[in-house]
Order: structure tokens, then C-alpha cells, then sequence
């Protein structure tokens, strides 16, 4: 038997040729190998297929679900404002106050919102981001005004 060692310095012709009954055992191996895992990948897509349909269907039922809580928020709100008018109407004896802070609370709900809008457009603008590539754009000298000479 020749060491792994001699097995290097042997030239091609010196080496011993490997019997066709191993090379036969060997390539029906991988091909053995090579089908278990096509067959593999074939499961993982098809359940992959069927869990993207699963989370599609529940996307819907969420979707659903959100669009009921959206509607009970509204109500409750609109409920919460009509106890605290009602409460001024019943301490102040006037109904014009209670009217008035009901649309009060309305105002101030819609001006909240409308601070809350203006933030998420600026976070949507990427500033950090246009920040960066500015800085980039400078580096390279495209963000400089040219000096004419």
C-alpha cells in the first residue's frame, strides 16, 4: 500500500488507477445525493408556496380585523368627547360651552395629527440617507459650484 505522502510524489503514470467499481459506487452516490436534494428543495418550495398563501389569508383576516378596531376607536373617541362636553354642559349650565369644547377636543385631535403627519413625511424623505449622499457627492467634488478661471 503506498502512504498518503508517496501518494504526492508519484507522477501521473505512477499512480494507481481506481477500479471502475468504485468510481460506479461513488458517481451512483452523488447522483443519489443530487436527487434527495432536488427532491428537497421541491418540498421546501411547495411549502413555502403554501405558508405564503397561509400569510396571505391572514393578511386579509388582519386587514378586516384593523378596519372593525378602526371603526370602535372613532366611536370611542366620539363618545369620550360627548362625556367631557356633556360634563362642561352640566357644570357650566350652558350648551354653547359644551358644544364648543366638543369641537375643541376635535380641533385639537386634527392639529395633533396633522404635527404627527408632518414628522412622518420628513422621516419619509430619507434625510439621513440624502445626507450621506451628499456628503459622498462633495468628496468627489460634484456638489461644489465650479470656480471659473
Amino acid at each position: 500500500m503506498i502512504a498518503p505522502e508517496d501518494d504526492q510524489t508519484l507522477s501521473s503514470s505512477q499512480r494507481p488507477e481506481p477500479d471502475s467499481d468504485t468510481m460506479s459506487a461513488e458517481l451512483l452516490a452523488a447522483r443519489d445525493w443530487l436527487k434527495d436534494l432536488t427532491e428537497a428543495g421541491s418540498l421546501l418550495s411547495r411549502l413555502a408556496i403554501a405558508e405564503v398563501r397561509l400569510a396571505l389569508i391572514d393578511f386579509r383576516r388582519s386587514l378586516v380585523l384593523g378596519l372593525v378596531a378602526i371603526q370602535v376607536m372613532l366611536l370611542a373617541w366620539a363618545g369620550l368627547c360627548a362625556f367631557i362636553a356633556w360634563s362642561i354642559y352640566l357644570a357650566s349650565g350652558y350648551t354653547i360651552i359644551g358644544i364648543a369644547t366638543f369641537l375643541l377636543l376635535q380641533v385639537i385631535m386634527l392639529v395633533v395629527i396633522r404635527l404627527l403627519q408632518k414628522r412622518l413625511h420628513r422621516s419619509m424623505r430619507l434625510p439621513e440617507t440624502r445626507r450621506q449622499l451628499q456628503s459622498i457627492l462633495e468628496d468627489f467634488g460634484y456638489g461644489q459650484e465650479s470656480t471659473g478661471s
